[in-house]
C-alpha cells in the first residue's frame, strides 16, 4: 500500500443535497462552512471537496461520492472523510455502513458534527443488544 506521509491529518470534505433548485447553494454553503469547522475543531487539513448536488441519498446515483472513494482507495492520501451529517452519506444504516466498509478497508473514517464516535456508538449499542 503507498501511504502518504502526515495523511494522519488530513481529510477530503463531502457534501451533498438532493435537489438542485437555487436556494440549494445556501445550505451547500452551510454544510461547507459546517465542514470546515469540524475539520478545524479535529486539527485536520481539508485536501479535496466532493459535492452531489441534486442527487438522493443512494450510493449508485451519488457520483462525486464514489469518485471519493474510489479516489482514497487509490491514493491513500487522507485519514478522515469530513461531512455535515452522516444522512449525507446515506439514507439508511445499510448504506452508511457499507461507505464505512469501504473506508475502513482504506484506513479512513468519517468525521461529522459529533464526531466519529457516532458510529462507533452505535455499533456498541447493537453489538450489547445482540447480546441479549
Amino acid at each position: 500500500m503507498n501511504v502518504v506521509p502526515n495523511r494522519q491529518n488530513r481529510a477530503v470534505m463531502y457534501l451533498r443535497v438532493g435537489s438542485a433548485h437555487s436556494e440549494d447553494q445556501k445550505i451547500l454553503d452551510l454544510q461547507r462552512q459546517g465542514c470546515r469547522q469540524i475539520a478545524a475543531k479535529h486539527g485536520l487539513q481539508i485536501i479535496r471537496e466532493y459535492a452531489d448536488i441534486g442527487r438522493p441519498a443512494v450510493l449508485e446515483r451519488q457520483t462525486a461520492l464514489l469518485q471519493l472513494l474510489e479516489n482514497l482507495a487509490r491514493q491513500h492520501d487522507a485519514a478522515y472523510v469530513v461531512t455535515w451529517h452522516y444522512s449525507r452519506v446515506g439514507k439508511t444504516m445499510d448504506q452508511i455502513d457499507d461507505v464505512e466498509r469501504r473506508l475502513r478497508d482504506v484506513e479512513s473514517s468519517i468525521v461529522t458534527l459529533t464526531g466519529v464516535e457516532t458510529v462507533k456508538r452505535f455499533t456498541t449499542l447493537l453489538a450489547d443488544t445482540d447480546e441479549h
